[in-house]
C-alpha cells in the first residue's frame, strides 16, 4: 500500500472533499451515491434521533435535515491528514446564520 499511498491519499481526500463541497455546501445529494458505500454507518446521537445513519439514503436524509434547518450552511476544510490505509481525518469549520434575532 505504501507505493500506492499517494494515489490512495488523493482518492480518499477527493471523496471527503467532494462530500463537504458538493454535497454539504452545494446540496448535490446525487453525489452521495457516488462516494458512500451501501454499508456506510455513522453512529452519532447528534446526527439522528435513532443515533445511527445508514447507507447513502441515511446520509442524504441527514444532509437534508441540516440544510433545511440552516439553508446557508457552509463548510470549509482547514486541514487533512491521511493514513497509509487511506483513512482521512479532516479539520473543518461550519458557518451558518441562525434565524433567531440576536443569536448571530
Amino acid at each position: 500500500m505504501a507505493e500506492e499511498g499517494g494515489r490512495v491519499e488523493e482518492t480518499s481526500k477527493g471523496g471527503v472533499n467532494r462530500f463537504w463541497e458538493e454535497v454539504f455546501n452545494q446540496g448535490r445529494l446525487d453525489v452521495v451515491d457516488e462516494i458512500f458505500a451501501s454499508n456506510f454507518e455513522l453512529h452519532d446521537p447528534a446526527a439522528d434521533p435513532d443515533g445511527e445513519v445508514r447507507g447513502p439514503e441515511g446520509m442524504k436524509g441527514l444532509v437534508r435535515r441540516i440544510r433545511s434547518a440552516f439553508p446557508d450552511v457552509r463548510t470549509t476544510v482547514e486541514a487533512q491528514m491521511t493514513t497509509e490505509s487511506g483513512r482521512v481525518t479532516t479539520l473543518f469549520t461550519v458557518s451558518v446564520t441562525r434565524g433567531i434575532p440576536g443569536s448571530g
